[in-house]
């Protein structure tokens, strides 16, 4: 599985294919084309680590492979719901001045496009984040 795994999202330099989907609070891989995160005022890198875990564990066909480091970046694989392809999705967790934000970069292994797959996933994940947190 090691070949499309990103370690780290928030050190992307590029993100040369046209299926995957980034999300970086300001300040956060700056100079690759991604959208926008927030940060959540007065929270921690690990608060939101951990509110984040417990929404991806109950998500379907998700397991958690485990993290780069002790609170470093996470390793996600998501299989679509019919021919199960794995999407790999790569999330760490920053303190910026302002509060905590995550920094979440979606992939599909196959395929050149993903036909805005790992668009919504990254959103529905961060809304759900955004619900839990406020």
């Amino acid at each position: 599985m090691g070949r499309k795994h990103v370690a780290d999202p928030a050190g992307l330099t590029d993100r040369p294919r046209r299926n995957t989907d980034l999300v970086a609070p300001p300040g956060v891989a700056d100079g690759v084309k991604r959208r926008d995160g927030r940060l959540y005022p007065g929270l921690t890198a690990a608060k939101v680590r951990d509110t984040f875990l417990d929404i991806v564990r109950e998500q379907p066909r998700v397991k958690v492979l485990g993290e780069q480091q002790p609170g470093g970046a996470v390793w996600i694989v998501q299989r679509s719901r019919v021919f199960r392809f794995p999407d790999h999705i790569s999330v760490a967790f920053v303190e910026r001045p302002g509060g905590a934000g995550v920094v979440m970069y979606s992939a599909s292994v196959y395929g050149r496009s993903d036909l805005g797959a790992n668009s919504k996933r990254v959103d529905a994940w961060l809304s759900e984040l955004e619900s839990v947190l406020g």
